[in-house]
């Protein structure tokens, strides 16, 4: 917001900077400082401007960093999940470790809202509300139908962060 409100405010005064310009002094001794003060000061807002762009530049990669780092984490924590799944041998157990990756995939959608990626979070979050095709779950027949529900889930979830990163190129 303060970019914007910069950015009216360099227009302005760059524009009433060129109307003096224009106009010249209407005193005759001040007919030099009358054209070099307006230089001056078209080129301090010029300077400011770029200075001011950088500066957001700079924010936005650093910021942009801080979403990898997180986003990162959370892909290990993601495969750890994933592993936990495989590791598990009664239907009884399932209930901890659904509540963890439904608890890690809320965590993906605050971090992906946070970094500015509003549209990529909703793509990422309708994957737990659309349900598993065949083909998709046909990776996991070897398994039993209350972990193949859930690692089908959870695969797609890891997935679907990998391909938004991958777009992202975060």
């Amino acid at each position: 917001m303060w970019e914007r409100i910069t950015a009216i405010g360099t227009a302005i005064l760059v524009i009433l900077t060129i109307v003096l310009i224009s106009q010249g002094p209407s005193i005759p001794w001040l007919h030099w400082p009358g054209f070099i003060l307006p230089l001056v000061i078209v080129s301090s807002l010029v300077i400011a401007a770029i200075l001011n762009f950088r500066t957001a530049q700079l924010h936005a990669k650093t910021a942009n960093k801080e979403i990898q780092f997180k986003l990162a984490a959370l892909m290990r924590q993601g495969l750890e999940l994933y592993e936990r799944l495989l590791g598990i041998q009664t239907s009884a157990q399932v209930s901890s470790v659904r509540n963890d990756y439904v608890g890690w995939a809320n965590q993906t959608y605050a971090v992906l809202n946070e970094g500015g990626y509003p549209t990529d979070a909703e793509a990422f979050f309708q994957v737990g509300r659309v349900p598993a095709s065949a083909k998709e779950m046909a990776e996991f027949t070897q398994f039993p139908d209350w972990k193949r529900d859930e690692l089908t889930q959870l695969s797609l979830y890891r997935e679907k962060l990998k391909e938004i990163m991958s777009n992202r190129r975060l």
